[in-house]
């Protein structure tokens, strides 16, 4: 090769080099100006989910309608715990005759987690109490499920509504369950809707506030 020809040869592997360094140094220049975030997807943080306290939720207690007794008594069970451990009385006018008539509501301890509340209805009639009362006018407690609750309705017109459920192999099993409501036909209280339910433990979670 003569001289001229290395020189040339020379100047172009320098002009290559430089091209080569140019470019080189763009590309690191890109690459610092680029956030690290960005670079390295894996490593972005994702902000944790809140989640829901039970403050955030009111638990739903059962109402039996009856709304302020009118006089409340206590009593105190038998030494094993059970017996009346309350009652309360009410003087709504539930036939609509204008006059006060009467419910009676009694708390019964049975000496462990069950109890019961056993309901009594009487209408006025000339001023005699006479006793109106369905059948099996009671509930069911336990201590996580209930098999049978009463609900009271005084407006538009007076029902007594009563959900009820049989036992499973445990209080615990949910088993299908019935609601009967009652209203007033010639004076006394009659069923006059009877519907089929679905499977619950707790049959207050199927009564309409």
């Amino acid at each position: 090769m003569n001289k001229t020809n290395f020189k040339a040869y020379l100047m172009l592997v320098a002009a290559v080099a430089i091209v080569v360094g140019v470019f080189y140094t763009i590309s690191k220049s890109k690459e610092q100006s680029v956030p690290a975030e960005l670079t390295r997807p894996n490593d972005i943080t994702v902000p944790a989910t809140t989640i829901s306290t039970e403050d955030d939720f009111e638990e739903h207690e059962f109402d039996d309608g009856l709304g302020v007794d009118e006089s409340y008594q206590e009593f105190e069970p038998d030494e094993t715990g059970v017996g009346i451990a309350s009652t309360e009385e009410f003087d709504d006018d539930i036939n609509g005759d204008g006059v006060a008539d009467y419910i009676k509501k009694t708390l019964i301890e049975t000496g462990n987690a069950h109890s019961r509340y056993e309901y009594q209805v009487k209408i006025n009639t000339n001023g005699k109490m006479i006793d109106v009362t369905p059948e099996n006018l009671f509930t069911i407690e336990g201590a996580d499920c209930a098999l049978q609750k009463i609900q009271f309705n005084f407006e538009p017109k007076f029902q007594i509504i009563k959900v009820s459920r049989p036992m499973g192999e445990t209080m615990l099993d949910p088993t299908n369950a019935t609601r009967t409501v009652y209203e007033f036909k010639d004076n006394k209280l009659v069923p006059v809707l009877t519907q089929k339910l679905g499977q619950v433990c707790d049959v207050a979670e199927l009564f309409v506030d």
